[in-house]
């Protein structure tokens, strides 16, 4: 008997199970909202640099920033075999929100303590709509964030 594919991954970083602890928000957009500033981000970051869209490089002056891998190039190279149902899905909303073409952005400075969510590189990620949309679409289908029959939304831990 062939195996039912799923059209979302059930994911297991830890960053991503954040999204279970999401208090009461109004609607889908709100969602959204609270994600952006959440260390579910953090995930998003890792999407992208396992996918080869994001790439460190080492500047005398900056120390290491990250960029696009077609940052400064004429013609976007994306050459990526995707296997699963949603590693296309992945690939395709990273593709859609040009990632790869991502300014030198600092991830950390060296000089100052860490914080993920002043990160250059996070703050730019929290504006592309597409990565953050599947992330939702993600979390609701594998039950992470419950969506009720009013529209508001919250998180399965929350409940």
């Amino acid at each position: 008997m062939a195996r039912k594919k799923k059209p979302f991954r059930d994911v297991r970083d830890r960053n991503f199970l954040e999204i279970a602890n999401m208090p009461l928000v109004e609607n889908k957009s709100a969602a959204i909202e609270w994600i952006k500033t959440s260390k579910v981000m953090g995930y998003v970051f890792q999407q992208a640099r396992s996918w080869n869209f994001l790439v460190a490089s080492y500047s005398e002056d900056d120390g290491y920033v990250w960029h696009g891998v077609n940052y400064g190039e004429e013609n976007r190279k994306l050459n990526r075999e995707t296997k699963t149902a949603y590693g296309k899905k992945v690939f395709d909303a990273l593709t859609r929100d040009k990632i790869d073409l991502m300014p030198l952005l600092r991830y950390r400075d060296p000089e100052e303590e860490f914080s993920p969510l002043e990160s250059e590189v996070i703050q730019f990620l929290a504006t592309k709509k597409h990565i953050l949309n599947l992330v939702f679409i993600t979390a609701t289908y594998n039950g992470r964030i419950i969506v009720n029959k009013d529209g508001t939304c919250i998180g399965q831990n929350m409940l």
